[in-house]
């Protein structure tokens, strides 16, 4: 391996701020990006450096002492496992998820569908009382937002056309569509009053 290489990966290695790429072990992130780098500016072939099996987190070293599947030990199982989120193996996992299951961040909106299913089957398990109705729609609130109309003036599903607003707004009256009301209203008031202003000049 090229000295540069090596260098590289010391320095990379000894950066408390390097994280590596999910599912690899910081050794392995930091030779495949030295070793890109050096093919990049050289233009000659670095040795291949064999991959290291990818470090087991504490949470799959859980998963495997239970003996539980990926898709039983968490609402969103990922491939690599690694990469999975909100385990519900225990009765305060399941608590967990269930509060943070909105605020993870890259997640799609059908894996949160997902995931609500899998948090709920696990409730069960654990005798954990859930009021499904509420948590469904605090989900579905915090995830409709008001976007704009598609370019035929139309919205797509679940939205209505709001004409004064000139925005698709969410058919229920959540906090979304509120918020979205309170924030052009005022913006239309503050025109307005700035107009007036004009006028009396």
């Amino acid at each position: 391996m090229p000295p540069s290489v090596e260098n590289c990966v010391k320095r990379l290695l000894g950066d408390p701020d390097f994280k590596p790429y999910t599912g690899q072990s910081k050794k392995d992130s930091a030779w495949a990006i030295c070793t890109a780098q050096y093919e990049k500016e050289t233009g000659k072939p670095a040795k291949k450096y064999k991959m290291e099996k990818a470090t087991v987190t504490d949470m799959e070293a859980k998963r495997k002492k239970l003996g539980m599947s990926v898709s039983e030990f968490y609402a969103v199982p990922r491939e690599p496992p690694s990469a999975s989120k909100l385990p519900i193996f225990d009765a305060s996992h399941v608590r967990n998820a269930l509060a943070r299951l909105d605020q993870v961040k890259g997640i799609s909106a059908e894996e949160k569908k997902r995931a609500l299913k899998a948090i709920f089957r696990a409730a069960k398990k654990f005798k954990i009382d859930v009021d499904k109705d509420e948590a469904k729609s605090n989900l579905k609130a915090k995830a409709m937002k008001p976007v704009k109309p598609m370019p035929d003036g139309s919205c797509p599903e679940g939205y209505r056309v709001d004409r004064k607003l000139g925005m698709c707004m969410p058919l229920d009256d959540r906090k979304p569509q509120d918020e979205a009301y309170e924030k052009y209203y005022t913006e239309d008031v503050v025109t307005q009053i700035g107009m007036l202003k004009g006028y009396l000049k």
